[in-house]
């Protein structure tokens, strides 16, 4: 099972970003952003997932500014789509 989920972070300033969380097969979440490359995590629970991800975004983010680096459109569309695809 995949969802999209909106999440806004930072304390003062804010940034909303797509998330995309997938259920594992052993009950444990995956969550990642796709506008921000190699910015995932994962949780025993949705929540901690969640939980994880606004920690890792809120860092990532972080450390582009530090560095003068440009923060990517991270509000950017995506989609996720159940396919049936015959084998």
């Amino acid at each position: 099972m995949k969802e999209v989920a909106r999440t806004r972070l930072w304390g003062e300033r804010a940034v909303r970003v797509h998330a995309v969380l997938e259920q594992e097969a052993d009950g444990a979440w995956s969550a990642w952003v796709p506008a921000l490359p190699g910015c995932a995590t994962y949780g025993e629970s949705r929540a901690e997932a969640i939980e994880h991800l606004r920690e890792a975004v809120k860092l990532y983010v972080e450390s582009l500014v530090e560095r003068g680096l440009p923060v990517p459109d991270v509000a950017r569309g995506i989609a996720v789509e159940d396919l049936e695809v015959p084998v």
